[in-house]
């Protein structure tokens, strides 16, 4: 056992005794870092010494803080081990066992012990695993224990990437913290570095006196949070003072990598909130992050929060490739570049603002000023042109010299006014100029992009532009994401984990590997632990028209309101699935006047924000009528939600220009764009919305489905064979009311 380079480099220039902690373990070499006996002292911990006195009195005085205990001597560099962690040899079963025996209401269930088996396999073997763990498995816990296992026996880093903020609460503040009841672990969250503030850009607006920030003594409150706050979050800050605290002004003193002065910076390393916050991360066992996060580290290494990982387990992996096309498209917009032109200067009613206003004198830069204001002009008109656009347009050979002459002129505007500010670099104080070169960077950054759109450089990806709200946005997407995930991610990590309650189409995971560039992988589909034959029911309306046809919308009326009486009697909650806004809002129109007049509640996606909509369903139940992000992540349990009614089978129309374009390259392959990419998507997200019906044991519902497609068509026994063992009742609509009405129990 060794000390690594760098590390040695550190021990060589520090006295004796002197403490550190080690960051990583690996193949026998170890990375440290100091530490002094006021730190917080936990894990494994190396001491640096001439004798081992020191070391054995340590030992016994923090025998309850620390894992491994190391002696790095100080005469021959020689490592010795010193203490061990004094905990259980916890096998799969053994863990899950004393979750079982310590918790109230916690239910042993075999699926989710071999679930944690299969991924503890796949971490020992150095394999990837896709794994799908159907609602009710207790899919979390059942990779945790796994990854709390292995990391502590073979000192490995693992990762813990979620898609949405729900899932990750749940890890901190639920899962996690029972789990640290039975055996001890180090786990930190990991946040993107916009999130904390930086104390150096804090301190220069201050002493600038900027008026906004002065209102309701709101330069005190900042000085008082740098100074005490133990993290710098932004969540902390908006916490205490969310009433007076602007986004807008957070802007203006987050960290980023770009305005970073880093050693220039009096605050750096030891006194910057973000990076003690990686080095925080350094020391976790289980570092919990989120697919951007992950996602954002793998792409702009200079931007990164995450250390070196071993392994990755990424949950709610059915969203990866949309997480992944989206953080992989380039973007510009001429709305975030006029947003950085006046943030270098504006000038409104003789007023002026900006980190130019802050210049030592004014008079000599006025060609800088002047370039701004006009590069502000040329967006402003260039944008007015494409805005005659009304909708995403994709870009290629036919089409890319209509549009040409006006992206150039805004390259030219934006490039000259870069250039401009970089000449008048000695009329400012050498802080202030640390920011104005940020905002330049990013200005040239843009810049290089729309080079790039114009030229097509890289052929395989998909150009396309979106006018919105006056501005104009330049689009460069990858046509696939897998080469970027397989570069990116699975060759850096020893293992990679996927699981998600929906991944599997038919029982097969090819679709699935297949978009995130996965030939060999072990692979596991749990078993369903609820018993959906008894809980559940599947109706299937044989006798509806097409969903495009003319009276469809009639129909849905009809069968709205044939259960509008047993959901007012029983007091229950239904949930109307659709794919369109239009089509949501049409029948919406047409039924509320009568559910309401019942004395139901009616609500529609877009009355309120979905956090509080969600709340006021499941206070008042009646009927919830949703499309796009409601097909998953809902999570009501009992009878707040007892009916899930789809309205369409969810086909994505391919009306984006990612979308199209992905369409027309597999038809050139010869490849049948319906069976092989539209329909799996489909059935994943017909999936999605069947899983918002059965939360857990005890809820008990009836789905329907008024697409006949599904009954009528060859491809519609793709949808019911990936649904669980559930009964199946095919009806005309006059049969609806009986059909529900039987399966309550209310007739």
């Amino acid at each position: 056992m060794q000390l690594d380079k760098d590390s040695l480099d550190i021990v060589k220039n520090v006295q004796k005794p002197s403490l550190f902690r080690i960051t990583s373990i690996k193949e026998d070499v170890l990375s440290i870092e100091p530490i002094d006996e006021n730190t917080d002292i936990y894990g494994n911990i190396l001491i640096y010494s001439d004798t081992k006195e020191y070391v054995f009195d340590f030992a016994f005085a923090n025998k309850d803080r620390i894992d491994y205990l190391f002696f790095l001597n100080a005469n021959d560099y020689a490592i010795e081990t010193i203490a061990k962690p004094k905990r259980k040899n916890h096998t799969i079963e053994s863990f899950f066992k004393e979750i079982h025996d310590r918790i109230d209401d916690f239910e042993y269930r075999q699926e989710q012990v071999e679930l944690a088996k299969k991924i503890y396999h796949s971490f020992k073997q150095k394999r990837i695993g896709v794994f799908e763990a159907p609602t009710g498995t207790g899919k979390s816990f059942a990779y945790l224990v796994p990854s709390i296992l292995y990391s502590l026996e073979n000192s490995k880093r693992i990762a813990i990437s979620t898609s949405t903020i729900n899932l990750q609460k749940q890890l901190i503040e639920k899962d996690i913290p029972l789990l640290k009841t039975i055996v001890d672990f180090n786990v930190k969250l990991a946040v993107g570095r916009g999130n904390y503030l930086c104390k150096r850009r804090l301190d220069s607006i201050l002493e600038k006196g900027d008026i906004f920030l002065f209102e309701n003594d709101l330069h005190l409150k900042l000085k008082e949070f740098a100074k005490f706050s133990n993290t710098g979050l932004k969540s902390e800050l908006f916490d205490k003072d969310s009433a007076i605290i602007d986004e807008n002004i957070w802007e203006n003193i987050n960290s980023s990598s770009i305005t970073c002065a880093r050693s220039k910076c009096k605050y750096y390393k030891n006194k910057c909130f973000y990076y003690k916050a990686q080095k925080l991360l350094e020391s976790a066992n289980i570092i919990v992050a989120n697919h951007h996060i992950v996602l954002s580290d793998a792409l702009l290494s200079e931007a990164s929060i995450l250390p070196d990982y071993d392994i990755i387990v990424f949950d709610e992996a059915h969203n990866l490739e949309k997480n992944a096309t989206n953080y992989f498209t380039q973007t510009v917009s001429t709305a975030e570049l006029k947003h950085i032109l006046d943030k270098l200067y504006s000038k409104k009613r003789k007023k002026q603002s900006g980190l130019l206003s802050l210049s030592k004198d004014m008079s000599k830069i006025g060609s800088a000023l002047h370039s701004i204001e006009s590069a502000k002009e040329i967006l402003k008109k260039e944008s007015e042109i494409f805005e005659k656009e009304k909708s995403e347009i994709s870009i290629d050979s036919s089409n890319i010299e209509k549009y040409k002459i006006h992206i150039e002129n805004i390259i030219k505007a934006v490039d000259n006014a870069a250039a401009s500010i970089k000449n008048i670099k000695e009329y400012f104080e050498e802080n202030d100029f640390v920011d104005i070169s940020s905002y330049i960077q990013r200005l040239v950054e843009n810049c290089d992009i729309l080079i790039d759109f114009i030229e097509n450089k890289n052929q395989e990806s998909i150009r396309w532009l979106k006018p919105s709200n006056s501005y104009v946005h330049f689009n460069i997407t990858p046509i696939n994401v897998a080469d970027y995930l397989q570069e990116k991610i699975y060759e850096k990590a020893e293992s990679t984990i996927f699981t998600s309650a929906t991944i599997s189409v038919n029982n097969s995971f090819d679709f699935f590997k297949k978009n995130i560039g996965i030939n060999e992988s072990e692979t596991f589909i749990a078993k369903n632990n609820f018993n959906y034959k008894k809980l559940s029911k599947l109706l299937i309306l044989k006798d509806a028209p097409p969903p495009n046809a003319y009276n469809y919308t009639d129909y849905l009326r009809f069968s709205i309101l044939n259960i509008k009486d047993i959901i007012y009697k029983e007091n229950l909650g239904a949930l109307i699935l659709f794919t369109s806004y239009k089509m949501l809002n049409e029948t919406y129109n047409k039924v509320y006047n009568t559910l309401e007049k019942v004395g139901l509640s009616v609500l529609k996606q877009g009355d309120f924000d979905n956090f509080k909509l969600l709340g006021e369903f499941k206070k008042n139940r009646g009927f919830l009528f949703a499309t796009s992000s409601f097909w998953e992540g809902v999570d009501i349990k009992g009878d707040a939600l007892s009916l899930v009614f789809i309205t369409r089978l969810p086909f994505d129309v391919p009306s984006t220009p990612i979308e199209k374009s992905r369409y027309k390259i597999m038809e050139s392959q010869g490849i049948n764009s319906f069976f092989e990419y539209s329909l799996p998507k489909a059935v994943l997200k017909f999936r999605q919305g069947f899983g918002r019906l059965i939360r857990s044991s005890k809820d008990k519902g009836i789905i329907i489905v008024s697409d006949s497609r599904i009954a009528s068509k060859s491809y519609g026994k793709i949808f019911t064979n990936s649904l669980p063992d559930i009964t199946k009742e095919m009806v005309v609509k006059n049969e609806i009311k009986d059909s529900v009405c039987s399966f309550f129990g209310c007739c």
